[in-house]
Order: C-alpha cells, then sequence, then structure tokens
C-alpha cells in the first residue's frame, strides 16, 4: 500500500471514528448521521432521513461484515486497513459494493434542492460534518469541480471518492476530497 494511499484511508478512518477512540463502531455512524442532520436541519422522524439510516445501516453491515475481523462489533485500524484493502485490491468490487450505495444516500441527503448535484453550500454542509476546515472545503470543492460550473455532479463526487479510497497519486482528484493531503 503506497504511502498517500495510507494516509487517505487513515483520514477516512478518522471520520467514521466519531468519539476518537481508536474503533469504528455502529455509534459511531449513528453520531456521524446525527452530525449530517443537524447541518442539515433536518428532523431524525423525517422521510428522508429515515431512508438514509436505512442505508447506513446496511453500509455498516458490510463493514462489519467484511472489516470486523475478530467479530467484536468494532473495527480497528488495522481491520480497516486490511478489509479495505481485500475489499479494493483482491476483489476489486469493494467501492461500488460497499461505499458506493452508502455515497448515493448521503449525496441525495445533502441535496436540499433535489436537483441532483451538490452546490457549494450543500457541499460545505456534508464536509462540516465530517470535520473539514472551512478552508479545506474551499480547495476540495475548487478541484473536485472538474466542469467548473459550480456544482458537483454525482459523477464527479463518485469519480473523486473512488480515488479517495483506492488511488495513490498524492495530486489526483480523491486526494483533494477532503482538503489537501
Amino acid at each position: 500500500m503506497s504511502e498517500v494511499l495510507a494516509r487517505k484511508l487513515k483520514r477516512a478512518f478518522d471520520h467514521l471514528d466519531a468519539n476518537g477512540d481508536g474503533l469504528v463502531a455502529r455509534s459511531d455512524l449513528d453520531a456521524l448521521g446525527t452530525r449530517l442532520l443537524e447541518e442539515l436541519g433536518e428532523a431524525p422522524s423525517s422521510a428522508k432521513a429515515q431512508r438514509f439510516a436505512e442505508r447506513m445501516e446496511v453500509f455498516w453491515q458490510e463493514l462489519a461484515a467484511g472489516f470486523d475481523a475478530d467479530r467484536d462489533g468494532q473495527i480497528t485500524m488495522e481491520e480497516f486497513r486490511a478489509g479495505m484493502t481485500a475489499a479494493f485490491v483482491t476483489r476489486s468490487d469493494g467501492y461500488a459494493r460497499i461505499f458506493r450505495p452508502a455515497i448515493e444516500a448521503l449525496i441525495a441527503m445533502m441535496d436540499v434542492d433535489g436537483d441532483g448535484v451538490l452546490s457549494s453550500a450543500e457541499f460545505a454542509r456534508l464536509q462540516r460534518a465530517f470535520g473539514t476546515s472551512e478552508h479545506d472545503i474551499a480547495l476540495a470543492f475548487e478541484q473536485l469541480d472538474t466542469d467548473q460550473d459550480g456544482r458537483l455532479s454525482a459523477a464527479e463526487l463518485d469519480a473523486a471518492i473512488e480515488d479517495f479510497y483506492t488511488g495513490s497519486d498524492a495530486g489526483g482528484r480523491g486526494a483533494w476530497l477532503f482538503g489537501p493531503m
């Protein structure tokens, strides 16, 4: 695994580890979901929030099944790294199977106006929920908006996110997902 990919995976793990205890558990995904709902001002009981919660449950089940080697209900950084390697190198379908459905649900939730793209404001809400600084949010949006139309399409986001989880290029689009690596 390249140093760049190792740093990206550490950042991804830290985003999922909402309470900072060095482990990812179902409660961490719940906390992330709560932060996203707060950023949107969305009630947890809304249909949109319920659809997102259902998708996050499926995401957790996929993570736990593929990454939680000792089946203790929590994923260590080592298990995460091994799981990502298995999902993306050994099987090569991990992104499409595990991450793409969760990302699609995330984009659908953050797309407040329902136009199928994320504006810079919608993208900023998403990034703030992940703890990204305002400076890095602006840099990330600029790098990810490949057609420079001031919006992030599902295709632009999907390509950047897939590159974030699989690419080893420090200058690639995915390296900018949460600001500079």
